[in-house]
């Protein structure tokens, strides 16, 4: 196995906060980028073709996406949230705790590789 990169301070923090965040989140927030993307095309009253142009991406690509037969790459969200006049935020939701990931590595026999200083 390669050698585990250390991680810094301003990482660690991040990850702290992101996770006690995600531990809050409600439930009716975990949607697919395509229930948003519908909900939101509807509330600006914009229809598949406008924001295909916004976009510059084929209007059945966006067809295909809002209808969950395509898993999109990160830049095509990117561009199709950034035409729908948002940001998209990617963030990761633990399943769980951290510590409890980390002994059932120990379990399974794993060799333990330091996270973090």
């Amino acid at each position: 196995m390669g050698k585990m990169k250390r991680t810094s301070l301003l990482h660690r923090r991040a990850l702290n906060q992101a996770v006690i965040y995600a531990r809050y989140m409600p439930a009716t927030l975990m949607l697919l980028p395509s229930d948003y993307i519908c909900a939101l095309r509807s509330a600006l009253r914009m229809s598949q073709a406008q924001l295909a142009r916004r976009c510059r991406i084929p209007r059945s690509h966006i067809s295909r996406i809002e209808a969950g037969m395509m898993d999109p790459r990160m830049s095509t969200l990117r561009r199709i949230f950034h035409a729908l006049f948002c940001g998209l935020l990617v963030m990761p939701i633990p399943r769980r705790h951290l510590g409890e990931a980390l002994a059932e590595r120990r379990l399974e026999g794993r060799p333990e590789r330091k996270l973090w200083d």
